[in-house]
Parts: C-alpha cells; sequence; structure tokens
C-alpha cells in the first residue's frame, strides 16, 4: 500500500525563471492546503496519505525521485 503520493512536473534548463517561479509557488501553496486537508473525505483510499507536489528541474529529476521516494 502506498503512503505517499508525489505530483511532479520537471523543468527544462531552457524555461524562463519567472515562469518556473510561478509554477513553484503555486505547486507550494497545493502541498500547503494538502497538508491541511483530509484527502479521505474524497476519496477514501487516500485515508493517511501524504500528498506533496514538486517543481523538479530536468537534470536533477531522478536524484529528487529517489530522495522522495527514500523519505
Amino acid at each position: 500500500m502506498l503512503s505517499q503520493v508525489f505530483v511532479m512536473e520537471t523543468k527544462g534548463v531552457f524555461r524562463q525563471p519567472a515562469d518556473t517561479d510561478y509554477k513553484r509557488s503555486v505547486f507550494d501553496l497545493c502541498t500547503e492546503h494538502a497538508s491541511r486537508k483530509d484527502w479521505a473525505e474524497f476519496v477514501p483510499a487516500m485515508r493517511g496519505k501524504v500528498v506533496r507536489f514538486e517543481i523538479v528541474d530536468e537534470d536533477e529529476w531522478e536524484r529528487r525521485l529517489n530522495a522522495m521516494l527514500a523519505a
């Protein structure tokens, strides 16, 4: 059984920093709100799950994903 859910978007190094900064702030907000809500209200199978949203640079996705899975 899974205990965590990750929503991840990879960003290429060619993207404009303003666009990436904006998306990071949106994902941070989503993570903040996800931690306050009992997801079981929406989907019973989500009871007790941790939900995180991450923007990951293209050249570090594998390291970041491994770190998240190990935590």
